[in-house]
């Protein structure tokens, strides 16, 4: 995202005959600086992979690996304010741009992967799952999935509790918490901007308006997730604190914001610190950053999820502003001005801004937004099985399944839409206009008619002699009902109310199960209780359900 942002930006700055736009707008520019920062686009590394491989099972000891979603929500509010802010410096239209912009870099890749997947549902998936997916898709067309996932997985235990199986479109939860943020960030400084006549003002109300954002949110977050941690982990309230302290970053780390800096500090440090120890500083702010991101993914355990974000949030948050502060660009002169800023000044690297700024891990971070939207649903649209017993190897062929997808979408379908020059501001509305109400009306008509999806060919193995305990068994909604064994050491747990509360079992199965307790077709047993032999697979506690 950095570096489609700052690029589309940048061109968004030049006219239609390729002219810089008047004086006043070069003034600010020269005032609030630009340059591309590779090491932004390799810290979305370091945050999407720990999400992706969380997501897999926790491979590779990232149990904490969730906490990549605040270091990517500190990002985004870095990158969207300094945006935002160098916008309403240069005098330009903000709201206008800014959606624009988002409409570019967001819509396109979201319609593409809603339309595969309801394709692929249509036929590979059977009723009752294809329509509560459908049912997901319409609050993530409409930005509301987070308040969608509250309701639903509130009395489940929240976050990931009910089985990959169960909400294909899960991950769509932290998309509607960016947008939900940047639906009044944009509002609430373009009227400060408007407002406010003099400048200084205008950074007081801004500054004051963020500041008020970060403690309250931070404090609700902290006193309500022992309360009600689905609602603290799901909705902005409790979320806006992170996305807050990118803000504040994007303002510190402006020219605007070290020269603040400088006026204020430099009579009490300027003649103290010298070169050097600045130099040290920034690389121990760096490094010290991201060693705290990695301790988080490797300390934080799953079970800690289900009390999360509440003051272990920080963790990752302080982690992400440490990376970006440390990585501050800093320029000297520089007679060669190949891969400088432009300005004749070549940028001073860190050697964590180094380290971050490795190739692959920068090309991965282009991809971030496309491998975040793919990774999950390929995770739940295995089929029903496992495409190993062992999650390693599930991880990583998904893993690289989902480089690959990410990879085509972003190349064929995000960037020729982030491009003014191939799609004009015009077409791209009523395209997205078009393309959005079309996919709205499908998800509700096919929601509420209750239409789609197969019997035929989901997968329905029957019961077999010596079949493979561990494997995934459908129950078959296409045939005659029929005898199922159900084995466990504990069997009185599993009733008709019991199944119906499960936190383990997905929806897709607690249905089925229901239907089969109700009908009498499902017997159940204890351990040992003498069912055929092959009848036992995977439950709860250990025990088999065919």
């Amino acid at each position: 995202m950095a570096s489609a942002e700052v690029n589309m930006l940048l061109s968004d700055e030049q006219g239609e005959n390729g002219e810089k736009k008047g004086g006043e707008a070069s003034a600010a520019e020269a005032s609030w600086r630009f340059v591309y920062r590779p090491e932004i686009d390799g810290l979305r590394f370091w945050a999407v992979m720990p999400v992706l491989f969380y997501h897999y099972g926790a491979v590779f000891g990232f149990t904490g690996g969730y906490a990549g979603v605040d270091v990517f929500f500190v990002i985004s509010g870095y990158l969207i304010t300094s945006i935002v802010l160098r916008e309403l410096c240069m005098g330009k239209s903000v709201l206008r741009h800014f959606w624009e912009r988002r409409v570019r870099r967001l819509f396109p890749a979201i319609a593409t992967m809603f339309v595969c997947l309801y394709i692929y549902g249509w036929f590979m998936l059977s009723p009752n799952v294809y329509n509560n997916f459908v049912g997901e898709s319409i609050f993530g067309l409409i930005a509301g999935s987070n308040f969608y996932y509250y309701v639903t997985t509130k009395d489940l235990g929240g976050y990931m509790a009910a089985g990959p199986e169960a909400y294909p479109l899960l991950h769509f939860w932290s998309l509607a918490v960016e947008e939900q943020f940047y639906m009044v960030l944009p509002v609430v400084l373009t009227c400060v901007w408007r407002f406010c006549k003099t400048d200084r003002k205008r950074w007081m109300w801004t500054l004051g308006f963020l500041g008020f954002v970060l403690l309250a949110s931070f404090a609700f977050s902290v006193g309500y997730t022992p309360i009600n941690n689905p609602f603290c982990f799901y909705l902005l309230f409790a979320r806006a604190w992170e996305l807050a302290i990118g803000s504040f970053v994007g303002i510190a780390t402006s020219d605007v914001g070290m020269a603040t800096m400088s006026r204020v500090l430099g009579p009490h440090l300027g003649k103290r610190v010298s070169p050097l120890a600045k130099r040290l500083m920034l690389e121990a702010t760096g490094w010290l950053g991201f060693g705290l991101i990695l301790f988080v993914y490797f300390y934080f355990t799953r079970e800690m999820e289900y009390t999360y974000p509440y003051y272990y949030a920080l963790g990752p948050c302080v982690g992400a502003l440490m990376v970006i502060v440390g990585n501050t660009p800093v320029f000297k002169p520089s007679k060669d001005l190949s891969g400088d800023s432009g300005d004749g000044e070549q940028r001073i690297m860190t050697t964590c801004g180094l380290f971050l700024s490795f190739a692959p891990f920068v090309w991965i971070g282009k991809i971030s937004y496309a491998l975040y939207l793919w990774h999950w649903p390929l995770w739940c649209f295995q089929g029903g099985v496992r495409l190993s017993q062992n999650n390693v190897v599930s991880a990583l062929v998904l893993t690289m399944v989902a480089i690959g997808l990410s990879a085509v979408s972003t190349q064929l379908i995000e960037q020729p839409f982030r491009s003014a020059k191939r799609v004009g501001r015009k077409p791209l509305w009523i395209l997205s206009g078009i393309v959005w109400t079309a996919l709205l009306s499908f998800s509700i008509a096919v929601h509420v008619l209750e239409v789609g999806g197969s019997n035929k060919t989901i997968a329905a193995p029957q019961v077999e002699d010596g079949m493979d305990s561990s494997s995934t068994v459908f129950v078959p909604t296409g045939s005659e009902p029929q005898s199922f064994f159900l084995e466990d050491a504990n069997p009185e747990l599993f009733s008709v109310e019991g199944i119906e509360k499960s936190s383990t079992l997905s929806r897709k199965y607690r249905e089925e199960l229901t239907m089969l307790m109700k009908s009498a077709s499902l017997r159940l047993c204890g351990a040992g209780c003498g069912a055929p032999r092959g009848a036992a697979g995977g439950a709860a506690g250990g025990g088999g359900a065919a």
